[in-house]
């Protein structure tokens, strides 16, 4: 079994990830894949942040002051009506 590469035309031969030489190429490449997929990095960032957030307290302060900001904005157009 054998694939084409559309823009190079290079014969594409597929790897068997479970055989020893498998998981060999999976751990050797595995860094280069990280690194390559640009979007990763973004993700990796931002999920760091949001657990800082998290750890500090910072995202339930912010859930309970819209609760009460949104509360009170409720209340005093209720009063107006």
């Amino acid at each position: 079994m054998q694939a084409i590469h559309p823009g190079t035309s290079e014969i594409i031969l597929p790897v068997n990830l479970i055989s020893i030489e498998g998981l060999h190429k999976i751990i050797l490449m595995m860094v280069d894949n990280y690194t390559s997929f640009a979007p990763l990095g973004i993700v990796m960032v931002a999920m760091l942040g949001i657990g800082m957030a998290e750890s500090s307290g910072l995202i339930n302060a912010s859930i309970r002051f819209c609760q009460q900001f949104f509360h009170l904005l409720l209340t005093i157009n209720h009063a107006y009506d």
